[in-house]
């Protein structure tokens, strides 16, 4: 096969010819692909008898891309080399794949870094200085989202964590730990919580009160021991008190391994694509903060030291700070932006500075331009602000174009009101308002209250004093106009965006408050904090309900009814005086392959069994249920057509239970 821009280099294990049974890793390099087959060759060669080899795929062979990257990519589900810890259980060779593939991770970050090095140590001292050039925008990007699920992940953390210490002087007993009292616990509602995790995000200041709470009784860093006033009047600890500790259930656990499971994986992505610039010395530090002490895995049974937060709180204070410089001194632009003709050929990007178009302009075409400029970007900062924080109280999202353009405004409207002589007078001192429109900056504003009285004050005091002053409209390429058109392209790509924007999330509202049981069921839903898919759908036409002789359901409640298995494929369906048996595929929980139930059927008779109520400790309790819980409870809802969730969290937010009545004959 000819080796084309877009082939791969997948690596296998074994003489035998590649197939999805023996790749276990694949790279865009031929040089990082020959590097790892020696470094594999060097390290298990003489353990195992595998030969370790790479071959090319073209890029247009679609067929055997598709089968090796699912191969490929099926690896990462097994970090653990117990295979008791996998339904169903793994055979030694996948385990052994999986390791490799692991391992294929870690070595080649580390070529990727000795590569960047020979290829810096190869160039002239005037471009030695390309190490200190910005990142791209994909390299923006991808650190965005790893930071991201970084500040997710100890917002997880918090939400699950207890903090505890021995302290004989308040228990009484010194076995017993000291805690918080309830009510300094972080409370939420059930309709707050969302099957992604996002609520952490949304509502982070009550995390945050929590751990102001736990700091002021327990000390910051790594605690406080209790202490108590001696007889002699000096201050010692007391006997028996230790230093305060986190501790996690088993059900917490699950969901941390799976965030950091998530993290990895991006930063994974992020390699593989070429991405890592920025990551590349935060790497080693962010897969540390994972987990506590060096650990690979989170466990219940060991209490998690108490500087484990303040630890993530530095790495993530380290991330947003690079990523503030990274975004001021590389300022992402548009990949077609609208260009302006005029006699100095400047471009009209909207990343341009105003001290670029300054030099030498006459003095009346200076006090003309920057009047209308000051206009110009007045109007393009009230419109950022508008859009973005006019909805911040029900919904955000990361937007870094939207960033881009309003870090470019204020930077300009900073260095307009400073420097520019004919602006010297303006009657109010530009502050910004915001730093920058990130989700975590704007979530909760209230633009009504909190943001429309300085946006329209700074826009009102603008257009006064231009109108004041008096402007008149540039003559077609005079420097004025070159000048005013340098920077109006940039002006209308901020606004153009900023509608944009509000334009997408208002849209995204609107999603939130439809019907459930109008809206169709989405086979891939975010689901428990991880973005999960369920490949199963069911075959044949949409049947309800009302097909088997029940009315319509849709002013009932799930209360009201009841389900109970029959046999392994068969229900019995009550709703008031109305009872009809019922299989799998009357309901439509039958799989479009293998013709039998789907999985979603089978965690409804897990329900049965355990009279609709699953936890952690449940017998059927798996990792799978999280993302079939959503399906079922599309499949009921659409099926019976009745108002509201079928199955929801129970009140310890621990477990699911069903709202209707569910058992076994």
């Amino acid at each position: 096969m000819s080796g084309v821009a877009s082939a791969k280099f997948f690596l296998f294990a074994g003489s035998e010819t590649i197939s999805p049974a023996n790749v276990f890793y694949y790279v865009d390099n031929e040089w990082i692909a020959t590097e790892l087959c020696k470094l594999f060759e060097s390290e298990f060669g003489q353990f195992c008898e595998n030969n370790f080899s790479h071959v090319v795929v073209d890029g247009n062979d679609t067929t055997q891309l598709v089968r090796l990257y699912a191969s490929v990519d099926e690896l990462s589900v097994y970090h653990d080399p117990d295979p008791g810890t996998y339904d169903p259980k793994p055979t030694q060779e996948l385990l052994q794949r999986a390791s490799y593939y692991f391992r294929a991770i870690q070595w080649e970050s580390l070529l990727e870094s000795l590569r960047g090095q020979k290829s810096r140590s190869t160039q002239t001292d005037g471009s030695k200085q390309g190490s200190t050039n910005p990142a791209n925008e994909q390299d923006i990007l991808a650190f965005e989202r790893v930071r991201v699920l970084l500040e997710k992940h100890r917002l997880m953390f918090l939400y699950f964590a207890v903090p505890k210490q021995i302290n004989p002087l308040v228990t009484g007993n010194k076995w017993q730990q000291d805690s918080l009292t309830q009510d300094q616990f972080p409370k939420f509602k059930s309709e707050e919580i969302d099957d992604n995790g996002e609520f952490l995000l949304t509502y982070r200041r009550r995390l945050e009160q929590f751990v102001q709470s736990c700091y002021r009784k327990f000390g910051s860093g790594a605690g406080n021991k209790p202490r108590m006033l001696a007889e002699d009047g000096n201050v010692v600890d007391v006997e028996g008190g230790t230093l305060p500790a986190w501790y996690l259930d088993d059900g917490a656990c699950v969901y941390l391994d799976e965030s950091a499971e998530q993290i990895l994986a991006s930063m994974r992505d992020c390699i593989r694509k070429g991405h890592s610039k920025l990551l590349q010395p935060f790497a080693t530090a962010i897969k540390e903060s994972l987990h506590d002490q060096g650990k690979s895995k989170w466990y219940a049974s060991e209490p998690v030291r108490w500087e484990f937060v303040s630890r993530l709180d530095s790495i993530l204070h380290e991330l947003r700070i690079c990523e503030l410089e990274q975004l001021e001194t590389n300022k992402v632009v548009d990949s077609v932006e609208p260009q302006c003709t005029s006699q100095s050929e400047k471009p009209t990007s909207p990343d341009a500075t105003v001290e670029d178009a300054t030099m030498g302009i006459p003095d009346e075409d200076d006090r003309n331009s920057s009047l209308i400029l000051l206009m110009l970007f007045a109007q393009a900062y009230y419109k950022m602000l508008e859009s973005a924080t006019s909805i911040s109280d029900w919904v955000t999202a990361m937007d870094l174009k939207l960033n881009s353009s309003y870090i470019w405004t204020v930077q300009n409207l900073t260095n307009l009101l400073s420097n520019s002589k004919h602006l010297s007078d303006f009657p109010e001192k530009f502050e910004p308002l915001f730093e920058d429109l990130y989700p975590t900056t704007i979530i909760d504003v209230d633009w009504p209250m909190m943001v429309a009285p300085h946006a329209d004050g700074f826009l009102s005091a603008v257009q006064r004093y231009v109108l004041k002053k008096g402007t008149k409209e540039p003559e077609e390429n005079s420097p004025a106009w070159n000048m005013v058109q340098l920077f109006r392209p940039g002006v209308e790509t901020a606004i153009k965006r900023a509608e944009n924007y509000n334009r997408r999330l208002h849209k995204a509202r609107q999603e939130m408050f439809d019907s459930p049981a109008t809206t169709q069921a989405s086979a891939t839903s975010s689901e428990d904090f991880t973005s999960s898919q369920d490949v199963e759908k069911p075959s044949g036409n949409h049947t309800t309900a009302l097909h088997f002789g029940f009315a319509s359901l849709a002013d009932r409640k799930w209360s009201e009814l009841t389900i109970r298995f029959i046999n392994s494929e068969t229900v019995s369906v009550k709703m008031l005086d109305k009872t009809a048996k019922l299989t799998y595929s009357d309901i439509g929980m039958i799989d479009g392959r293998s013709r039998g139930p789907t999985k979603q059927w089978y965690l409804l008779e897990a329900f049965a069994k355990s009279r609709g109520e699953l936890t952690w400790t449940s017998p059927s309790a798996s990792r799978e249920n999280r993302k079939r819980r959503k399906l079922l409870s599309d499949n009921l809802k659409n099926f019976f057509g009745i108002q509201g969730e079928p199955i929801v969290l129970t009140e310890d937010k621990k477990g699911w239970r069903t709202v209707f009545n569910v058992s076994e004959s």
